[in-house]
């Protein structure tokens, strides 16, 4: 026939994997392939082509890794070089771990190749963020906008509701917007009402803005508080205000049996962490000392390395450097680098890329994400998220320590 090499193309782009070919050779299909004109026949195949790549594509955000590693290699077999499926597997390798062949070309750390490194990791975050809106705000530091608001994009068609939000949110960011600050007399409305959560971004508020004229009203607010969260927040918005008589407190509360309490008492600890050339520094190696702290100390520490990072320490570098290779500690430790934004972190890190610390989950895995197929959908995706999280913090930090433009938004 006339148009037969078309069909054979066809079937090319088409073809299904082993085990589930139909035989597509009714009279009544083959006709009506036959009277396609070309330009018909393209954009069907065309329309094919995409639908198999949306399925494949759909497959590994699900985390069936070995259901769209089988149809991508039949594909590429059908379609040697195809870019588009170069691509998916690509993809689908990061998905799987398989992130160290990516950064295996010799001198990727050197400024020469600062773009194919940012490349690189521009892939492996897009393939990495799935489940772990989190860790998105770093995107806002990676230099490059357009890029960051096309993940987002992305996260926001796609996404479970948190990450809708959180990818809107972040979007609007980058555009610049934000919400309107409170005014003085709104803040001290808000703080003689009962709404905690009002509250705290009330208190937040006279933290960040140093508003000296409400240093009253957030001591009032610190001694009758009896929402955890409240208190915290007016102990730091006085911290601020250089009132430095609640410090005792926090660093008492960080022994309290109320984990949220300790909690939020080295949130407030890390944002003000006092005089000195590294007092989180400091502090930290007091937290892992001290036996009086328990159950709690891990993330305590762990909000101790984010907090050096995002205060510019002295020896701060160093101290984060050796972290990073440290199970325990790597990942705060890479996202604190990324913070930190000292491009002479980028061998360190991309070395933790290669080869990014195992998750709790890793020893009861056989095979990527499906590693717990018999449990809930909650559950598996959530420890597919986090083993995806090692790799979306180690590529986000070299994001943001080679960003274009330096100081850009943490």
């Amino acid at each position: 026939l006339a148009s037969g090499r078309r069909t054979a193309e066809l079937f090319r782009i088409v073809g299904r994997p082993p085990g589930r070919i139909v035989a597509m050779r009714t009279t009544a299909l083959l006709l009506a392939m036959l009277v396609l004109s070309p330009a018909a026949l393209a954009q069907s195949q065309a329309e094919k082509k995409q639908q198999v790549l949306d399925k494949i594509e759909s497959l590994i955000e699900e985390g069936d890794l070995d259901t769209a590693g089988r149809m991508i290699d039949f594909f590429l077999d059908k379609n040697p070089g195809d870019e588009d499926l170069v691509r998916m597997k690509e993809k689908w390798r990061i998905a799987k771990g398989e992130v160290g062949p990516l950064l295996e070309e010799e001198g990727l750390g050197t400024p020469e190749k600062r773009k194919r490194l940012r490349e690189v990791c521009w892939k492996i975050a897009g393939a990495s963020m799935k489940g772990n809106p989190d860790e998105w705000e770093a995107l806002l530091g990676t230099g490059e906008p357009a890029k960051a608001k096309g993940l987002l994009g992305k996260a926001a068609k796609r996404g479970a509701a948190e990450d809708r939000r959180t990818a809107e949110t972040l979007i609007g960011r980058l555009d610049g917007k934000s919400p309107a600050p409170m005014t003085v007399k709104e803040i001290e409305g808000v703080l003689a009402g009962s709404d905690a959560a009002a509250q705290v971004r009330a208190l937040r508020q006279i933290e960040d803005g140093k508003l000296s004229k409400l240093r009253r009203k957030a001591a009032e607010v610190h001694g009758s508080a009896s929402d955890p969260e409240v208190r915290a927040a007016a102990a730091g918005a006085l911290l601020a205000l250089g009132d430095a008589k609640v410090r005792p407190t926090l660093l008492a509360d960080l022994k309290s049996e109320r984990p949220v309490e300790a909690v939020l008492a080295m949130e407030v600890l890390v944002r003000h962490p006092g005089k000195g050339k590294a007092p989180l520094i400091a502090l930290f190696g007091k937290i892992e000392a001290d036996e009086a702290i328990l159950r709690v100390k891990p993330t305590l520490l762990s909000l101790a390395i984010g907090g050096i990072g995002d205060g510019q320490e002295e020896g701060a570098l160093e101290f984060l450097s050796k972290k990073l290779t440290e199970p325990t500690h790597a990942v705060d430790a890479a996202r604190a680098l990324g913070a930190l934004g000292d491009e002479k972190a980028v061998d360190a890190l991309i070395a933790y890329l290669k080869k990014p610390p195992r998750s709790a989950e890793d020893d009861t895995t056989g095979s990527g994400l499906g590693f717990l197929g018999g449990q809930g959908k909650g559950m598996k995706d959530a420890a597919a998220a986090e083993e995806l999280r090692p790799r979306l913090v180690g590529a986000l930090a070299i994001l943001r320590v080679t960003a274009p433009a330096k100081k850009a938004a943490k």
